[in-house]
């Protein structure tokens, strides 16, 4: 979504979004759920566009966004760590 808006606001085509993440870590109160996660079927990705009305990165907000196909295996619940 955040490529969507740059690009929008910048006048070019969306791309691809890069990251590195330096610090990945699980936290054992977060393990059973981390499993879970892993173990859920996966689904195609859903289709993201973006409504017209805004010319400004600082204008967007989640209306800006229609999001068609979206599909989970449900809710999980991850304990703060503290």
């Amino acid at each position: 979504m955040l490529v969507l808006v740059l690009a929008k606001t910048s006048g070019l085509k969306p791309g691809k979004f890069t990251v590195m993440i330096n610090d990945c870590h699980v936290y054992e109160n977060h393990l059973k759920s981390a499993v879970q996660q892993l173990a859920n079927k996966t689904y195609v990705l859903p289709k993201v566009t973006l409504k017209e009305g805004f010319d400004s990165f600082y204008e967007f907000d989640a209306d800006c966004f229609e999001v068609k196909d979206y599909k989970h295996s449900g809710k999980i619940e991850f304990e703060v760590a503290v």
